[in-house]
């Protein structure tokens, strides 16, 4: 009887078995390389500015074409399934322009996503940019509403000296009534080091639709440049939004013809069974 109480004991003292974090959702998607290092709002160029930070797409003069496959998993169940692409052109003019466009296959919420983004400087090293998004979707593995809206983001990005960038966002700020697919976010963030080199990169992000309080998201990161072919990638991230923390990494190849590809894996650390990845096939060509 003593041995029934105990184990009746332990079995009442032991810690609750946490829920894994929910799918990711329409805010959480992003390319490869911000899977990788987790922060990249004050990051210059690149093909995902057109989500983290429009300004960042004219503060590197280059053509790029892309292709992502983004994937999100709970242990054995495929929550998440996303395929889409994106051009940049940011050499014909003094404005750059871009267009993404994603077909979520599976997640909370199903359908067609479209990007067209723009950024130019309005003093030296100083850049705006804005996006403008439409969402064409409907519920997909959690119950819903359908959303046929447009929103807008806009974003600043300054890069006083070639080793440090201060960046900051707006995101979803014309409100479609859906805080699930487009909440009101905000972001900051600062990167140090060189593009040739390493560059290091923290920001804050904090979501305004979460009731009853701003939930908050804090990620560091860190890109190197290997030979000038080999970008390795290492982040951490705590999502009070989806209740993790996160680590990340990431791996490209970059050949003199402007063809690449970028890896990215993000797991967490509360719930390993939680799990992210991302595969981006590039190709750009550029003049700094």
């Amino acid at each position: 009887m003593r041995l029934l109480l105990l184990a009746a004991a332990l079995v009442a003292a032991a810690p609750a078995v946490a829920d894994p974090p929910p799918p990711l959702g329409i805010p959480d998607l992003v390319g490869a390389r911000t899977l990788g290092m987790g922060a990249t709002v004050a990051m210059p160029g690149g093909n995902d500015a057109l989500w983290v930070n429009p300004a960042a797409l004219a503060a590197r003069r280059r053509y790029s074409v892309d292709a992502t496959y983004f994937g999100d998993r709970r242990g054995a169940d495929q929550v998440g399934n996303v395929y889409g692409g994106s051009v940049v052109d940011s050499l014909s003019g003094p404005v750059a322009a871009g267009f993404g466009y994603e077909k979520v296959l599976k997640g909370p919420d199903e359908g067609n996503l479209f990007q067209v983004g723009v950024g130019g400087p309005i003093a030296d090293k100083l850049y705006l940019g804005l996006t403008g998004k439409y969402d064409a979707l409907h519920p997909g593995t959690v119950p819903g509403k359908n959303t046929s809206a447009a929103t807008l983001d806009v974003g600043a990005f300054w890069e006083p000296t070639s080793f440090l960038g201060i960046g900051a966002a707006g995101y979803n700020l014309v409100s479609i009534a859906n805080p699930r697919v487009a909440p009101r976010m905000v972001a900051a963030g600062l990167s140090v080091g060189s593009d040739q080199g390493i560059r290091f990169s923290g920001e804050w992000r904090g979501d305004l639709d979460r009731a009853p309080k701003t939930t908050n998201r804090w990620a560091l990161g860190a890109e190197a440049l290997l030979g000038d072919l080999v970008p390795i990638r290492a982040g951490w991230v705590k999502d009070e939004t989806l209740g993790e923390s996160w680590w990340s990494a990431g791996i490209g190849v970059v050949v003199s013809s402007g063809a690449g590809i970028d890896a990215a894996y993000r797991q967490g650390i509360g719930d390993p069974s939680a799990r992210t990845f991302a595969v981006s096939l590039k190709y750009f060509f550029s003049q700094f």
